[in-house]
């Protein structure tokens, strides 16, 4: 088929081409999604994986509230349409890894916005010399990538 029959051309079938493929393909547009199976790509390196708390000193994400019951609608709703298991929430084990966070951790704990993330922890299970692992809620992964072909 000759380039001047689809109406958009992705580079990359990792998460965000598929996305965009298939919400373009929805809206009845002709799409031609262009891969190499580049294992370096965004997608494969992040693992699929939405993570509310991020960084050193375990900030919640930006609008991850706003976003993650999007994202968690969205993935429902493609896996009706693709018949795949897509979206699944996992509870994530976070390493503190030395003094400094184990002290951003006793913050975090006492911090309305991340009761629903750090639920059922409990900051009296950590002996500040090893600091331990703290479970964080609402992490979830997308298992596996649409594979767009032709209707």
């Amino acid at each position: 088929m000759p380039l001047s029959e689809f109406d958009f051309i992705i580079v990359g079938q990792g998460l965000a081409g598929s996305v965009l493929a298939t919400t373009l393909i929805k809206r009845g547009q002709r799409v031609l999604v262009l891969d190499n199976g580049n294992l370096g790509s965004s997608t494969k390196v992040a693992a699929g994986i939405i993570n509310p708390i991020t960084g050193h000193r375990l900030n919640i994400s930006d609008q991850f509230f706003d976003y993650f019951p999007i994202a968690k609608a969205y993935y429902h709703a493609l896996e009706l349409d693709t018949k795949q298991p897509l979206f699944r929430t996992i509870k994530q084990a976070r390493l503190i890894k030395n003094q400094g966070q184990f002290n951003y951790l006793q913050q975090r704990l006492n911090e309305a916005a991340y009761q629903d993330l750090l639920q059922g922890s409990d900051s009296s299970n950590f002996d500040p010399t090893e600091f331990g692992v703290i479970d964080i809620q609402q992490t979830a992964v997308v298992l596996s990538l649409i594979h767009i072909s032709e209707p």
